[in-house]
């Protein structure tokens, strides 16, 4: 299963779904300017994938600020989580993932600046680990309905690239080894590119109709 994005090196490391399935190719993001231009561009799909981007964008811009106290380190944070709002107005998971950090700030407002930086840091990983386990979670639960050799179709962006791994739809299948087949329509043929990647060796997935 191929990654869609991590935190690696202190860097926002995530795939570049516009180049599937031609090539494989990851955009190393060092600035929260980079993971914006992945959100609007593309680069990155699916609404709990781009949560996850705007999570590690918002900790990424943490690390450059240069704050005095927990309130001027808000304030300057305050353009970051706008900039990563506009990049995509109708996906709820980016307002999702700024209205998580803010709360989160606010919970440790009596921690010290730097020590915030490194808890934005393991509060944005955390947020990719739960999007796993949910998916695992969500594909054991469906799992229960479902026989070995049973085909199913699925519709929209619903695969493991959507998401931090494994998928929402997919992920049953992934875990049971099932057929998957899916029907999209999306930018750049995106439905049908993304599609094309879940064939390759490994995977459960069949071609997209479109």
């Amino acid at each position: 299963m191929v990654k869609t994005i991590e935190w690696s090196n202190g860097k926002v490391v995530m795939l570049d779904q516009t180049r599937l399935p031609i090539e494989v190719v990851y955009k190393e993001c060092d600035n929260y300017l980079m993971v914006a231009e992945g959100i609007k561009k593309l680069w990155i799909r699916g609404a709990p994938a781009i949560g996850i981007a705007a999570a590690m964008g918002i900790a990424l811009a943490a690390q450059e600020i240069e704050a005095d106290n927990i309130e001027a380190f808000t304030r300057k944070l305050g353009p970051v989580m706008s900039t990563l709002l506009s990049t995509r107005p109708t996906a709820v998971n980016i307002k999702w993932a700024v209205d998580r950090f803010q709360a989160f700030i606010e919970n440790h407002k009596d921690a010290s600046v730097q020590a915030l930086k490194v808890l934005l840091v393991q509060e944005a990983k955390k947020v990719l680990e739960e999007d796993i386990l949910i998916n695992r979670s969500i594909g054991a639960w469906g799992a229960q309905f479902i026989h070995d050799g049973d085909t199913i179709l699925t519709h929209c962006n619903a695969g493991s690239l959507a998401t931090g791994g494994y998928g929402t739809a997919t992920a049953r299948c992934l875990l049971q080894k099932n057929r998957a087949k899916n029907s999209a329509y999306l930018p750049m043929k995106q439905g049908l590119c993304c599609r094309a990647q879940d064939l390759l060796p490994g995977s459960c997935c069949r071609p997209a109709l479109t």
